[in-house]
């Protein structure tokens, strides 16, 4: 769902949001598998996510500030939830955890600044990315316990970009740009001396 709206002095403001509920089923373990007691004949898995979005973003022209043409500041907020786990089916082990619910929580504003000069474009921008991960107690699927925790990761990342026009039909361009991403968290994964999840 996205929401278009125009401000005074050639502003504008742009909201999305979206909402995504996942499940996958996997293919069968064979009966000899650890995952699987010697009682079932099979096992199987299936991961199960949640996820919800919602992006904030404003355009303002600033031209008169800079007094060059096409100087524009684009300012947005993006924040995430998501939660995702793995359990076993009933019919293998009975439903039990196997990779845990983990609650990732996201929140990144980021700013960019572009203006014309002369026929030359530049755009440069910054993006400051918050992320916690949280899990619950759980016990594995081998009667194991495993205490809560979190764990969070910060980041800020930068683009800048020239775009120079040699002809009206030729222009060349050169940049740089920045990505950052959450290692990921799975099987016996440890991160800042918190034990994530683990069988």
């Amino acid at each position: 769902m996205s929401y278009n709206y125009k401000l005074v002095h050639k502003s504008a403001f742009h909201a999305q949001a979206y909402y995504q509920d996942y499940d996958n089923i996997f293919g069968s373990f064979i009966e000899n598998s650890p995952l699987v007691r010697s009682t079932d004949m099979i096992g199987q898995s299936t991961i199960t996510s949640k996820k919800q979005d919602l992006r904030f973003n404003f355009k303002t022209p600033i031209e008169k500030l800079f007094y060059t043409q096409g100087a524009l500041l684009d300012w947005r907020v993006d924040i995430l939830k998501d939660k995702t786990g793995q359990t076993l089916l009933s019919g293998s082990i009975g439903g039990d955890t196997w990779t845990p619910y983990m609650t990732m929580t996201q929140y990144a504003p980021f700013v960019q600044f572009q203006s014309d000069i002369t026929k030359q474009r530049i755009r440069t921008g910054l993006r400051n990315e918050h992320t916690q991960i949280k899990v619950d107690d759980f016990n594995t699927v081998f009667g194991g316990h495993i205490n809560d925790g979190k764990v969070t990761f910060q980041e800020t990342s930068f683009n800048i970009s020239l775009v120079y026009k040699l002809t009206n039909h030729t222009e060349i361009f050169a940049g740089v740009s920045e990505g950052y991403n959450v290692p990921e968290v799975g099987t016996n994964s440890t991160t800042q001396g918190n034990s994530l999840c683990g069988i």
